[in-house]
């Protein structure tokens, strides 16, 4: 998190057992790349590998995201494995391409706050397994070009808002 100035690159990196989010990008631009991010599993916490927002633009590249499980006993809220919204800021741009590798999350990814969110997401060459839902998304616009997505016990792709495009995914 660097207070939406500047650039923000987090490259080849590993998180483990990290209190609530491991990269925040606020109003700035980067790159999150080659990661490797391990939640806390099941219990009464929330994990985001990384929360995207407040205009920022990011591109999220082959990171290995897994076992962010947690649930929050205060309002039902869901861990993820990448959080996409314009909630404090319109103009968040998101690219998540090249081998990101989700498994075992509550989500893979979760695009909006809500239906007024203007979120624009590309998922290209993801593989999104072994999740309660793959994508969920509550407005924005996603589109979802030659990604994997299985084993979503609620559903692959769960919309209640947004605008979705899927080319080439295997669901």
């Amino acid at each position: 998190f660097n207070g939406g100035t500047g650039d923000l690159d987090v490259t080849d990196s590993t998180f483990d057992n990290i209190g609530r989010i491991g990269v925040v990008y606020s109003g700035t631009s980067g790159e999150f790349s080659g990661n490797t991010y391990t939640g806390k599993g099941a219990g009464d916490w929330l994990d985001y590998a990384v929360e995207i927002g407040s205009g920022s633009v990011v591109d999220v590249i082959g990171n290995s995201i897994t076992g962010n499980r947690g649930v929050s006993s205060f309002d039902s809220a869901s861990s993820t494995a990448i959080l996409v919204s314009t909630f404090y800021g319109a103009g968040t741009t998101v690219d998540i391409t090249g081998a990101n590798v989700l498994t075992d999350n509550n989500t893979g990814v979760h695009v909006g706050y809500d239906a007024s969110d203007t979120s624009v997401v590309t998922i290209d060459g993801a593989t999104i397994s072994n999740s309660d839902m793959g994508v969920v998304m509550l407005g924005g616009d996603v589109t979802i070009d030659s990604a994997t997505i299985s084993n979503s016990v609620s559903g692959g792709v769960v919309m209640s808002g947004g605008v979705v495009t899927i080319d080439g995914a295997a669901l």
